[in-house]
C-alpha cells in the first residue's frame, strides 16, 4: 500500500513542476522551458494514474502557455530558447 501512495505523491510532485514550468514559460523562453515540462508532465502521468485529471488540465496549459509564451516572445523580440 505504502508504494502506491509514494507513486501517487511522486505523480503530483512532477505535475506540479510541469505546472510552474509552463507558468515559467510565460515569461521567459518558452522553447527552453516547455520540452522540459512535457517530459515532467509524461513522468507525473506514467508513475500513478491517480491525478489523471490533473495531468489533463497541466497538458492544456503547457500548450497555452507554449502558445502564448512564444507569441510574446516574438512579438517583443526576445529570446524565444
Amino acid at each position: 500500500m505504502s508504494e502506491r501512495h509514494s507513486a501517487d505523491n511522486a505523480s503530483g510532485v512532477f505535475l506540479g513542476i510541469a505546472t510552474l514550468l509552463a507558468l515559467g514559460s510565460l515569461g521567459y523562453e518558452p522553447f527552453l522551458l516547455t520540452p522540459i515540462a512535457v517530459v515532467s508532465m509524461c513522468a507525473g502521468l506514467v508513475a500513478s494514474g491517480k491525478y489523471r485529471h490533473f495531468a489533463m488540465a497541466t497538458a492544456l496549459l503547457v500548450t497555452v502557455c507554449f502558445v502564448v509564451g512564444a507569441t510574446v516572445a516574438v512579438w517583443y523580440s526576445r529570446a524565444i530558447y
